[in-house]
């Protein structure tokens, strides 16, 4: 379907007899495409040179397989306007082109096999942007899902369908002018069930409503559980709803009252307090056992079962003053309005460690009966004091746990509701009692433990049908399939579709209610209403704008900035393209900058900068029939040609090639700017000559012409009567021109254009301290500075240089090509080159211009296979670089494209042969320093930059877009590694410190390494320490390892790598590692009478046996030996963990008699030990300096950003912000 952007990438698939006729299949796609018969066309999908074949007739009474269509085989069509008039869309839409109530088999249509992810991912292949324009035909909408929000679409819709709770949301007014309605979570609430109620949509969204919670984008992409929901939001409501007439309202509706006693065996005596509940958490199988309960009475009565408290656990008796044996229990005192029933299917197995989800058969009735569940005595005469004693045990509030989990689907089917045979004259006689619950919500978890989709199957009130709300899908439950005549309902065992939570209303026609039917509003939701209206309408009209209008990429140079620049134009298909002229004109920001009547649009090829026609004589034609109808994308592009006023647009006919020539001036080594000429390919050589001649004013005889069709790839054009299609023309090519009054004039040529190229940009930051020696001023870089002076042309061509009798436009001359773009070289601060001079940071922009920066510069590819270069002379004792010529070009030039002020920038054209090697030798007298003092840095898209080491390599990889860096300091030379150097400080908060960048060598001692840093340290770090004061050590991310001995050898004993990290660890004493065979651990002891840690200490073990640790430790510490303990600490350096968790959470006392052994696994240098005394206590803290205590910990190790590596991740908790957002806790992470 082309007809829309929206609807672009949808296709729809139908199976037709092949002697179907072709005007039924007209009516098979217009019901399946949602549209009216008759409003579209029907086209064949393959094309020919982008030549669509004439739509099939819709009147036609002609088979499809004599109308071509291959029986057997897939025959694509296109779906198009017809006559630039988009298709109507039918009153009523579905675009799955199936009947709902043919889906309604199931609860709700479930995920495909093979999907992946969370099921609340899953929308119906059928799904599309206009399948939710349009209403279900149950009456009722759906809700969209935002990435992983099912559980919230399942109880919004369960909330919608409770009268009590929506009339009540109903006569809740809101006031604007007390709170910003966007944060108002009870009017979001209201205004999406007025939508519910009122829209003519299938879908609407819930991005207000979650957004009122104070959630931003992310969180739509955390599952959460949907009674852990429930109970969140309705104290989010119970907290907007203060001081109102709902304050009591989730109360009244939802909240229950029980009875937590313990009762003495012995004497009778009763403790006993009053607990509310908003949910009922009922056991799906009791722990430990291999039974699960069978329906929902078993595990209600199961709920109150009291326990007995004997032998430890009994129960000190306040009346018999002594411990006796003791029933503790529930009591249901109180039964809500609503009662909601939580089924506990998530468990944890400590078998496999993992949480598992139930999937045991659990049978729930139609209706219940909770009078066998009440506590006749306490309702009878209700308590209305607790009374407490120490035996009244805290058991909390009766919410089940919650688990917050991401949930994926899982492949399972929908085994959907079935009931029992009991007939419904049985159910009839059933006498009913005050306490009897009608079913009307079942929330569904379809999946497993790791993953899901929740959904809800609801009945209305209204007309006693089952619905089930799957996000945007709402279909009838089937009769057929859920036989609604008994009083049970069963989710069959082993599914892993099952009921999740229920919820049942009392059966008391004094207070069930009705639902506010839409004439019995009251004013203030009749006025949101009309709001609402107004604003679908306005959408509606909006989207109809959008169907008919095209979006095409435009482009234009602009003359001022003399660059490419690009937009997107969106017009409507009626606007005609004088008016879409102007409007790109203003998009442009033209106005005042060039005349209109001087701007045109034409047909553009972007990717091979081809100007494809212009529109001579159809500036009245719509936009809609000028482009080929409204689209989503188009093959081609529009590009806003500007011509100068003394100019005359140039026709751009179909099927012409634009050829781009670059005249060449052999004396100068320079090329001009492209001048575009358009030729026909079965034009000959010498016609094609005569037209260059034209452009140029070069005399056509004397001239030589070469075409470039691809990299290092040239043609000379010496056949006067071959063709161009012939030689290799496309739509977009490039020639080289000149005159043959010069000897050797076409080998210097192909030497000068063979491998020419230029690049966008090079960067040279800040100089570093190694790069502190002298320019040196060679005679190759005198000449090429000289070059820089004196060889570049003027800013702009003059008239005099091209020929205008044939006119050109600007985009003609100036650009349609990249190829002459130049690298450029800024000094960001503003003194004189040479650069090098005191410069604190320099960087390289881009410019691209169409003039010529062209100049010559001899070089040589030499270099080394590794990181450096030994010599860059041959064996005669000559320079290489003097061997061949190779294109180098460079001037300097004031950059004025807001990247910086007075910035100083080089551009620089260069012949892609050219090596590293040589590159960096030309650069040296725009640098100021030799190529051995500064460093190469090619940079990516994403910024990331990579240094350039391998000097025998070419810059044939580069391109025009390329961006370089370059930064002062010396060079690696073969066999060289950059290091980067840390100060390991153990008993600092921040234990690591970055000192500097170093270089170490292959062969090196660590010695030698040790007495080169000196010097660096001392000037760089302001660090004077001796050389025996200071030891190297392994660094692996922010752990110290081995300690490197002075006699260890780089690459020898010691693997040695780019970019690589080491310790600096400053010693307060003597070195006392010498061996290898030594083994160096960081101690700490800790003292739990104190709640505090000293700090570390080092200890040299000669082996790895435990009792020398704690020989060593004892020595250290005067700990006797047989009351010393200790542990190896978690996680990264410094293992740092909260003082309320040393004394439990460690491994104390492992029962090992060796280090490297599980599971403390010390093989190498840098563990660290915790020791304590075995005898001494733990501090006794009260709860107010325990949770004084714990402030003081997290605060601190948020500042050290400190955390346990073997600790999981926390699931993130469901919150609903009160104040409309979240406030941001900067430790978080």
């Amino acid at each position: 379907d082309t007809t829309s952007a929206k609807t672009i990438n949808e296709r729809l698939t139908l199976n037709l007899p092949a002697s179907t006729p072709v005007n039924k299949l007209y009516e098979d796609v217009a019901h399946k495409a949602g549209y009216v018969n008759g409003t579209f066309y029907l086209t064949w999908a393959n094309t020919v040179y982008n030549v669509t074949k004439a739509p099939l007739d819709q009147a036609s009474e002609m088979s499809l397989v004599l109308s071509g269509f291959e029986a057997g085989k897939r025959n694509f069509l296109q779906l198009t306007d017809k006559d630039g008039e988009q298709p109507q869309i039918t009153s009523v839409t579905d675009s799955s082109g199936v009947d709902d109530s043919s889906q309604g088999r199931f609860i709700g249509p479930l995920p495909r096999d093979g999907t992946v992810g969370c099921s609340s991912d899953y929308s119906s292949p059928s799904y599309s942007y206009s399948s939710i324009l349009n209403k279900s035909e149950t009456g009722y909408v759906g809700l969209v899902n935002q990435a992983m929000t099912c559980y919230l679409n399942s109880l919004l819709q369960t909330l919608f369908m409770t009268p009590e709770f929506r009339n009540a949301l109903y006569n809740w007014e809101f006031e604007e002018s007390e709170e910003d309605p966007v944060i108002s979570i009870p009017y979001q609430l209201k205004r999406l069930f007025v939508l519910l109620q009122t829209s003519k949509k299938r879908a609407i969204e819930t991005t207000d409503v979650t957004r009122s919670f104070g959630w931003d984008s992310s969180e739509a992409w955390q599952q959460h559980d949907v009674q852990e929901l429930c109970r969140v939001m309705f104290d989010a409501l119970e907290q907007k709803w203060k001081q109102t007439e709902q304050a009591d309202l989730i109360n009244q509706l939802y909240q229950g009252k029980l009875k937590d006693y313990v009762r003495c065996l012995e004497c009778g005596y009763e403790s006993w307090r009053i607990d509310t509940y908003l949910d009922i958490p009922l056991v799906i199988r009791p722990f430990g056992a291999s039974q699960a309960f069978g329906s929902v009475e078993e595990a209600l009565q199961a709920f109150i079962q009291p326990e007995t408290l004997d032998g430890p656990n009994q129960y000190f008796c306040e009346r018999c003053k002594k411990k006796c044996d003791a029933r503790k229990g529930l009591r249901f005192l109180h039964f809500p309005y609503l009662l909601t029933l939580q089924l506990k299917r998530f468990d944890f197995d400590y078998t496999t460690m993992h949480r598992i989800k139930l999937n045991d058969r659990m049978t729930f009735p139609e209706e219940l009966d909770m009078s066998p569940f009440i506590d006749v005595e306490d309702e009878k005469s209700p308590q209305t004091e607790s009374c407490t004693d120490s035996g009244a045990e805290n058991e909390g509030s009766c919410h089940s746990d919650q688990m917050s989990n991401d949930f994926s689907t899982d492949d399972a089917v929908d085994e959907g509701i079935c009931l029992d045979n009991t007939s419904s004259a049985e159910r009839v006689l059933k006498p009913k009692s005050s306490l009897t619950f009608e079913l009307f919500s079942v929330m569904v978890h379809s999946g497993s433990a790791a993953g899901g989709h929740y959904y809800a199957c609801i009945k209305s009130f209204s007309d006693s049908q089952w619905y089930s709300f799957n996000d945007q899908h709402v279909s009838k439950v089937i009769y057929q399939y859920y036989p609604f005549l008994s009083n049970l309902l069963i989710f069959r065992p082993n599914s892993s579709t099952n009921a999740y939570m229920l919820m049942y209303r009392l059966k008391d026609p004094s207070r069930n209610a009705k639902f506010l039917e839409v004439e019995d509003f009251p004013e203030h939701i009749k006025r949101l209403v009309q709001r609402e209206r107004e604003s679908e309408e306005q959408e509606k009209r909006q989207r109809e704008i959008e169907r008919n209008t095209c979006k095409i990429k435009l482009f234009c140079i602009h003359p001022v900035k003399m660059m490419m620049t690009e937009n997107k134009l969106e017009v409507h298909k009626d606007k005609t393209l004088r008016e879409a002229t102007e409007m790109a004109y203003k998009l442009m920001d033209l106005d005042g900058v060039v005349p209109l009547d001087c701007c045109r649009l034409v047909k553009y090829d972007e990717f091979h900068e081809y100007l494809e026609r212009s529109y001579e004589g159809e500036e009245d034609m719509p936009m809609g029939l000028l482009l080929g109808g409204v689209k989503s994308s188009y093959m081609f592009d529009l590009l806003l040609e500007i011509r100068r006023p003394d100019q005359m647009f140039q026709p751009y006919k179909p099927g012409e090639v634009m050829v781009k020539v670059h005249v060449v001036d052999l004396k100068s080594e320079s090329i001009a700017a492209p001048v575009s000429v358009r030729a026909y390919l079965n034009q000959t050589i010498t016609e094609f000559k005569q037209l260059i001649a034209q452009a140029t004013g070069l005399c056509a005889e004397t001239m030589r012409v070469v075409l470039e069709r691809c990299y290092n790839d040239l043609r000379l054009l010496y056949v006067p009567n071959k063709t161009l299609k012939a030689e290799g023309f496309f739509r977009s090519n490039k020639v080289h021109l000149h005159n043959t009054y010069f000897n050797g004039s076409f080998l210097k040529l192909t030497i000068l254009e063979e491998k020419h190229s230029d690049f966008e940009h090079i960067e040279s930051p800040a100089q570093e301290p190694d790069a502190a020696s002298q320019p040196s001023q060679t005679e190759n870089s005198t000449r090429a500075a000289s070059d820089t002076e004196n060889q570049f042309p003027s800013e702009e061509r003059s008239d005099s240089d091209v020929n205008n009798d044939r006119s050109t436009s600007s985009v003609d001359s100036d650009i349609l090509s990249s190829s002459h773009s130049s690298d450029t070289l800024c000094n960001a601060d503003s003194g004189p080159l040479p650069l090098a001079n005191g410069l604190d940071s320099h960087s390289i922009t881009s410019s691209r211009r169409s003039k010529a920066h062209e100049g010559k510069k001899e070089t040589w590819d030499t270099a080394e296979e590794d990181s450096g270069t030994d010599s860059e002379y041959d064996e005669n004792g000559k320079s290489k670089a003097e061997a061949q010529y190779l294109y180098f070009k460079a001037e300097p030039y004031s950059q004025e494209d807001g990247s910086g002020e007075g910035q100083k920038c080089l551009l620089v054209h260069v012949d892609k042969r050219i090596t590293l090697a040589a590159f960096k030798q030309n650069l040296e007298p725009f640098v100021g320093v030799p190529s051995t003092q500064f460093k190469v840095f090619r940079v990516y898209a994403n910024n990331q930059e990579f240094e350039s080491v391998r000097l025998n390599e070419t810059l044939s990889s580069f391109s025009d877009d390329n961006k370089i860096t370059i930064r002062l300091g010396r060079a690696l030379k073969k066999g060289e590694y950059r290091v980067k150097v840390y100060q390991l400080l153990v008993n600092d908060p921040e234990p690591c410190k970055f000192l500097l960048d170093t270089v170490f060598a292959k062969g090196m001692t660590v010695r030698q390494s040790k007495e080169e840093l000196l010097p660096q340290l001392k000037d760089q770090c302001k660090l004077d320490i001796s050389i025996d004061r200071f030891r190297l050590r392994k660094k692996t991310w922010k752990n110290p390892g081995t300690v490197f001995l002075d006699y260890h050898v780089y690459e020898e004993d010691i693997n040695i790598s780019s970019n690589w990290e080491v310790f600096l660890e400053v010693l307060e004493e003597p070195e006392r590692m010498k061996s290898m065979s030594q083994l160096a651990v960081l101690t700490r002891r800790w003292c739990p009478a104190q709640m505090k840690l000293e700090a570390f200490r080092e200890v040299v073990l000669e082996s790895s046996s435990v009792e020398e640790l704690k020989e060593k430790l004892s020595e250290l510490s005067g700990i006797p030996l047989e009351n010393l303990e200790f542990a190896k600490g978690r996680g990264t350096f410094p293992c740092d963990m909260s003082v309320l968790e040393i004394h439990q959470d460690l491994d104390w006392n492992p029962k090992v008699s060796t280090l490297n052994v599980w599971p403390l696994y010390i093989c190498d240098d840098g563990a660290v030990i915790f020791y304590r005394v075995s005898t001494e206590e733990l501090m006794e803290l009260s709860e107010e300096e325990r949770n004084e205590l714990m402030k003081k910990e997290s605060s601190r190790l948020l500042k050290t950003g400190h955390r346990v590596s073997y600790s999981p991740r926390k699931e993130k908790a469901l919150k609903i912000y009160l104040d409309g957002g979240p406030t941001k806790d900067p430790g978080q992470d």
